[in-house]
């Protein structure tokens, strides 16, 4: 950094001889440079001398000195822009009494300063930062040793003053924001869709309310209509979407890798996302700090923590326009002048105590602030390195519950569960689509309430959602349910699976007897899927397809048109699926002219939807028996469906009305504790033939591997076959409503039905 003498030496010898007149040091028969040079900085070192030159600056001066000393040095077309430009003196150009008396003649600029740069430039106080004229410097500043004179100015607001109470502002917005991605999840199961938001960001008028009455920091009502209008709500969505939580009202993949880590990583998480959200990202959800494109605000942020305990707005604008050189020409591009700055590191500030408790303001002064415990953890030099502990103010309290006994069956089933706000977040996100939330209550400890009933456990369970995701949120939040109570939600849970609407294309034979055939061939087999009666079976291939399968078996199909139809078909172009003389079929054979480019996945391809049609299906009936990673995405799926035209619609379905019974006859292989021993088929043989030939059911106490458990049942068999040499009944179940296999082996007992109700 440059001193007095360095900066007066590189002064043309006009504006050193207007520094020596307005200090009063030059006189009238000295001409040398070197000599008013010498007299200029002796009258700035000497403490008498110095004393009558700071009090002949004005009171504003003083202000831009102070800042200049505070930054070290600023931007010189900022500067300029923000206290005036600087007038030079002209050849000639005089002030001796003779040139003043000149009538109608201006006084010079060293007399009579226009601007507050005038005023310290002509008492030496400003200079450029580099070795160039005045008017080709890119920053300015005061000199090294004339800085200390203005350190008291510059800190003058720096008062120690008390701080008020600090609030765990950091525990609030974690608490906020995973209250918005469980409104979300249960609005997306209330309403069986996933909310759309307004051009892609905003939340429609009627949840504004709702989601409002969740937040520990709530906008103040009544609340506008607009989101775009509420202030802590636009925040949350706005950081959602920086951090790639939320995309167009849908939970992604990373929101429940964020609902599962610990508080101070889900923090830092957020945090380290709003510090690099792009401009466009900040303008779109009309948030202060849009004012400065990147790397605005992390210009400034990074130099919060060496400012004193007590700052304001200018400080932090100072400091960073002092060290951050390298960035002139930015400021200086998208800034109008110093007041610019300053107003934008005001919002920046604003920000930072209202939305993220990082800041508090004193007591005495609202524009004065200094770091909360939350902040002096962030900013502390020893963060980076892991060796700065959380905040011990910010650790979550315990959670609180409350659940009642289970009620009478004949009396109103339904739970009231009460949480305290700092329950995990992620059992919160995955109890949020079987609940209601009832109310936020302000007590001391504040609490939510929710509603879980059968109503709402049966529509989560309509949706696809799995009873073990239900069970593994209740046990993260530390509810420990006896088996009277596990029992309640499983049958409330199998509420909501007792109706379901398909759309099948069907085989019907003339007899049984025919049907039973038919499925000894395996290829035939493979087309098939449930069967609804003895003689009706779910076809599960395009008619084309099944009909080939039978002609090669040796069977004809009746059906117009369905023989003339070509075995292979080439995909239909994207876009073109729905158009000619029927529906793209799925899952036909390929000719082997279609290109390699036909044999990739493509989205769009009536076979690829298909089959994420199917791949989804499947990992959501998963959730019956495991508790998922990630939920279904079940609108995705209903939207995948929807897409295929309805014939191809009902030819999937099928599909997976034979993919899910070879899941359930998987699962029923795996057996998990040891089994009772397998019995003789043979034995069992003639009591079921004699039962087929009459006509009547039977009752049989039945082995299930996947649940290990024994059933008693009744069944009304229908025939006997034979799948890799093990022998099978097909009958009629009772107790399940459908048609369904028992392996003989697996029977335990088997006696004739004899005006038994059926179980």
């Amino acid at each position: 950094m440059f001193t007095l003498r360095q900066a007066l030496e590189a002064m043309p010898h006009r504006d050193v001889r207007a520094v020596a007149t307005r200090l009063a040091v030059r006189r009238r028969d000295e001409h040398r440079k070197e000599l008013w040079i010498a007299r200029i900085v002796e009258a700035w070192s000497l403490p008498q001398r110095q004393a009558q030159l700071l009090a002949a600056l004005s009171p504003a001066a003083r202000q831009a000195a102070a800042r200049l000393a505070r930054a070290g040095s600023l931007p010189a077309r900022l500067f300029l822009a923000e206290y005036g430009s600087v007038r030079r003196p002209r050849p000639g150009q005089r002030s001796e009494p003779d040139a003043a008396a000149d009538a109608g003649q201006q006084p010079p600029p060293w007399e009579a300063p226009a601007t507050l740069s005038e005023e310290l430039y002509y008492c030496g106080l400003l200079a450029p930062a580099e070795a160039v004229p005045l008017e080709k410097a890119r920053r300015l500043a005061l000199p090294a040793d004339l800085q200390p004179l203005f350190a008291q100015d510059a800190g003058a607001a720096q008062s120690a003053v008390p701080w008020p109470a600090e609030e765990a502002s950091g525990l609030l917005l974690l608490h906020d924001l995973a209250q918005t991605f469980c409104f979300l999840l249960e609005e997306t199961a209330q309403h069986r869709a996933t909310i759309s938001l307004l051009q892609g960001r905003w939340l429609p008028p009627a949840g504004l309310n709702r989601l409002n009455s969740r937040l520990l920091s709530p906008d103040p009502v009544p609340l506008p209509r607009s989101h775009a209008r509420c202030r802590r709500l636009r925040f949350l969505f706005f950081l959602a979407a920086a951090a790639g939580l939320l995309l167009n009202g849908s939970l992604t993949p990373s929101t429940w890798a964020w609902l599962a880590e610990p508080a101070e990583k889900r923090w830092l998480w957020l945090w380290n996302a709003w510090r690099t959200a792009p401009a466009a990202l900040r303008r779109a959800y009309r948030q202060p700090t849009a004012t400065l494109p990147e790397p605005w605000p992390d210009l400034a942020l990074r130099h919060i923590g060496d400012l004193p305990a007590a700052f304001t707005a200018a400080d932090l604008a100072q400091v960073t326009l002092g060290r951050e050189a390298a960035f002139t020409a930015f400021f200086t591009a998208h800034l109008a002048d110093l007041s610019a700055l300053d107003a934008a590191t005001a919002d920046l500030l604003d920000t930072l105590a209202t939305d993220w408790g990082i800041l508090a303001t004193t007591a005495g002064s609202r524009s004065t602030c200094g770091l909360t415990s939350l902040g002096r953890w962030l900013f502390d030099p020893t963060h980076d390195a892991g060796l700065a502990p959380w905040p011990a103010a910010l650790t979550s309290p315990a959670g609180r519950l409350e659940i009642p006994a289970v009620a009478a069956r004949d009396e109103p089933r339904e739970w009231q569960l009460s949480l305290s706000p700092w329950a995990p977040a992620l059992p919160l996100a995955q109890l949020a689509p079987y609940v209601v939330h009832a109310r936020l209550v302000f007590a001391d400890p504040p609490c939510h309430t929710y509603r879980l009933a059968e109503e709402t456990v049966a529509t989560a369970a309509a949706l696809g959602h799995g009873l073990p995701t239900l069970l593994e949120a209740l046990a993260g939040l530390g509810i420990v349910l006896s088996p009277e109570q596990q029992a309640v939600l499983r049958a409330w849970h199998e509420a909501g699976h007792e109706l379901q609407l398909l759309v099948l294309p069907v085989l019907r034979a003339t007899r049984p007897e025919l049907l039973a055939r038919l499925l000894q061939y395996a290829d035939v087999r493979e087309g098939l899927g449930e069967l609804l009666a003895p003689t009706i079976a779910v076809a599960a291939l395009p008619p084309a397809e099944l009909a080939a399968r039978l002609r090669a078996a040796g069977y004809y199909l009746q059906g117009a048109g369905v023989r003339e139809q070509r075995l292979a078909v080439k995909r239909e172009k994207i876009g073109d699926r729905n158009q000619g003389t029927g529906a793209t079929e799925i899952g036909v054979r390929r000719t082997e002219a279609d290109s390699a480019a036909d044999r990739q996945f493509v989205i769009g391809n009536p076979q690829s939807i298909a089959a994420l049609w199917l791949a989804g299906q499947l990992y959501a009936a998963l959730g019956e028996h495991i508790s998922l990673p990630l939920p279904p995405a079940f609108g995705a799926l209903d939207a995948l469906l929807a897409s295929l035209a309805a014939a191809d619609q009902a030819i999937v379905q099928a599909q997976w009305e034979r993919l899910r019974e070879e899941l359930m006859t998987a699962l029923d292989g795996r057996t998990f504790a040891p089994p009772p021993q397998p019995t003789d088929p043979e034995r069992w043989r003639p009591l079921i033939e004699a039962a087929i030939a009459d006509g009547r059911s039977l009752t049989m106490r039945y082995f299930t591997a996947g649940r290990n458990v024994l059933t008693e049942r009744t069944v009304t068999p229908h025939w006997i076959e034979e799948h890799r040499g093990i022998p099978y009944l097909r009958a009629d179940c009772h107790l399940a409503g459908r048609i369904l296999l028992f392996r003989l082996d697996r029977i335990q007992e088997l006696r004739e039905t004899r005006g038994e109700e059926d179980k």
